[in-house]
C-alpha cells in the first residue's frame, strides 16, 4: 500500500473516531444535512452528473465510472483505484466490495452511483459509518431529484428506487 493511501486511510480513522462511529454497518442511512462537499469533489461528481450516467449502456457506465474514481482520487490526492465489474449486469450492486490490499473496487450487479461512491469511500480509507454517510449526502447533493426517488429499507442503511406505480 503506498504511503499516500495508508495516510488517507489514518485520516478516515481519525474522522471516524471524532465522529464515535463503529466501522461496522450502520443501522440507517446517515442523512446530514451539514454535510458539505468540497469543491473539487463537487466538480468531479457534477461533471459525472452532466454524462447523465443513469441512461449509459453498461460498457460506457464503468468507462465513466472509471474516469469518475480517476479524477476523484485526483482530487483527494490518492492513486485511483483500480475499477473492475464483474458477474450479470443484472439485479441489486449490494455485492459490490473494495479490496485495500489490491486498492481496488469490483462492481457487481447493475450499475450503481450510490453504490460507486460507497466504494469508492472505502479506497479513502472509511469504514461503512464512513462509507455511508459520505456516498449518501454526496449523491443526495449532486443528484437531488434521483435521490428523492430512493426509499431506505428500515432498520438497515440500504437505499433503492421505489417501484414505480402505474406504468
Amino acid at each position: 500500500m503506498s504511503s499516500r493511501i495508508a495516510k488517507a486511510h489514518e485520516k478516515a480513522r481519525r474522522h471516524e473516531a471524532r465522529r464515535e462511529w463503529s466501522r461496522n454497518y450502520p443501522d440507517s442511512p446517515m442523512f446530514d444535512v451539514g454535510f458539505k462537499l468540497g469543491r473539487d469533489a463537487k466538480t468531479v461528481l457534477r461533471a459525472f452528473r452532466s454524462v447523465h450516467p443513469f441512461r449509459l449502456s453498461n460498457a460506457a457506465w464503468l468507462e465513466a465510472a472509471r474516469a469518475l474514481v480517476s479524477t476523484l482520487a485526483r482530487a483527494h490526492g490518492l492513486p485511483a483505484p483500480t475499477l473492475d465489474h464483474e458477474g450479470p449486469w443484472e439485479g441489486d450492486s449490494g455485492a459490490s466490495s473494495y479490496s485495500p490490499c489490491e486498492h481496488r473496487i469490483v462492481m457487481r450487479g447493475q450499475p450503481s452511483v450510490l453504490t460507486l461512491l460507497h466504494e469508492y469511500t472505502h479506497a479513502r480509507g472509511y469504514g461503512e459509518h464512513g462509507a455511508v454517510w459520505w456516498s449518501v449526502n454526496a449523491f443526495r447533493l449532486v443528484w437531488p431529484r434521483a435521490f428523492a426517488r430512493l426509499v431506505n429499507t428500515p432498520g438497515t442503511h440500504f437505499m433503492a428506487r421505489m417501484a414505480r406505480q402505474g406504468r
